[in-house]
């Protein structure tokens, strides 16, 4: 059995924290290992991501992630409908548009991290949602215009 917990906050069973990792203030940022033991138990006060570049351990030199502008409200200049919404986590994603046309679709983590991306040519697209449980975003470009919609993977 494992002792890694999911992230949880004070105001919410902060105490499955305390107890497997010896946390008792917060807010607390801390860097785990994957071998589920801390290798820094309190990185506090933030003043910027070299707050956390200075808590790594020597020598250790992460790759930088780049990352996308990612609009979280969503913008609609074109009609579509997506569904089903919730998705089941490997089922289909079915986006219809109102009329036919050209473009990419792009799907995002709510970090901004681009999962997949392709392009269409159609009045419709079928998106396989192989995607661990969450909230994402999908932005639809075509030539008629844009769409950008969150969606939900249970």
């Amino acid at each position: 059995m494992s002792s890694h917990c999911k992230p949880k906050f004070a105001e919410g069973d902060g105490g499955v924290v305390d107890a497997n990792f010896s946390v008792n203030a917060y807010p607390t940022f801390c860097l785990i290992n994957p071998n589920n033991e801390i290798i820094n138990i309190d990185i506090w006060p933030l003043t910027g991501v070299e707050t956390f570049e200075a808590a790594f351990p020597a020598g250790f030199e992460p790759e930088p992630l780049e990352c996308s502008v990612l609009a979280i409200g969503e913008e609609t200049t074109i009609e579509a409908a997506i569904f089903p919404n919730p998705v089941t986590s490997h089922g289909t994603l079915n986006v219809q548009l109102a009329q036919t046309q050209t473009g990419k679709f792009t799907v995002y983590t709510a970090g901004g991290r681009i999962l997949l991306s392709a392009s269409f040519d159609g009045d419709s697209l079928e998106i396989p949602a192989r995607f661990a449980s969450g909230t994402y975003f999908l932005s639809v470009e075509s030539d008629k215009g844009s769409v950008r919609k969150s969606f939900v993977v249970r």
